[in-house]
């Protein structure tokens, strides 16, 4: 089942039905993701593509020691995990579209060890990083486990064990409503109140600067 799209055209344009066109797809590859490529080829400096993930699409902690990037949500929640060199969690971001109740856009301004997790059966988002592409150019973390299964388990243990007193983002001004990682990462969606839709923010690092971990 193919899962990549490419942009050939002078304007690429996305509608309803390209989302639903990367969704099914994403579901029905073997890597469980499929991404359309808005720019025209891997040479170009600028790129931009819009990624469906299915629930069950893992990936490694890694980074990319050239580049940035920027994930803009459409569809679903995805939990974006930061980790030290050392592999100790820096801060754990929920990803939502605009009334989700979650970050709508977040920016990785530094090569630091990153992972996605998404929270339902398929999420979408739109990214944006610089290239040229170049295969194998993301360096993978040795500490992290390599079997699917062991990662998610080891990725929502990341999620939840973040620090807590780092420019956390409370769903309100009561201390009452504040969420913690673990209920969102552990109930099913049928199961969470709009309420418990957001995680804190944690995208302060320790030494106190927030700029290590930049959103746009």
């Amino acid at each position: 089942m193919q899962n990549i799209f490419r942009n050939s055209d002078d304007f690429a344009l996305v509608g309803p039905k390209w989302i639903e066109r990367l969704k099914a797809a994403s579901l029905q590859s073997n890597l469980r993701r499929a991404r359309l490529c808005l720019h025209r080829s891997d040479e170009d400096v600028l790129h931009e593509m819009i990624i469906a993930l299915a629930r069950d699409c893992i990936f490694p902690p890694h980074r990319h020691p050239t580049k940035a990037e920027s994930f803009h949500m459409i569809e679903g929640r995805l939990v974006i995990v930061i980790f030290d060199d050392d592999g100790t969690p820096l801060g754990s971001l929920l990803l939502t579209p605009p009334g989700g109740k979650g970050l709508i856009c977040y920016r990785l301004c530094t090569p630091k060890f990153h992972a996605a997790l998404p929270l339902d059966d398929v999420v979408v988002f739109h990214e944006v990083t610089n290239g040229p592409f170049v295969k194998r150019d993301a360096v993978f973390a040795e500490w992290a486990p390599k079997g699917r299964d062991e990662l998610r388990v080891f990725l929502q243990k990341a999620a939840e064990a973040a620090p807590a007193g780092q420019a956390r983002t409370p769903l309100s001004s009561s201390s009452s409503t504040h969420t913690s990682s673990q209920s969102v990462l552990s109930q099913p969606a049928s199961a969470r109140s709009p309420q418990s839709r957001q995680m804190h923010s944690q995208h302060a690092v320790r030494g106190g600067s927030a700029a290590q971990v930049c959103l746009a």
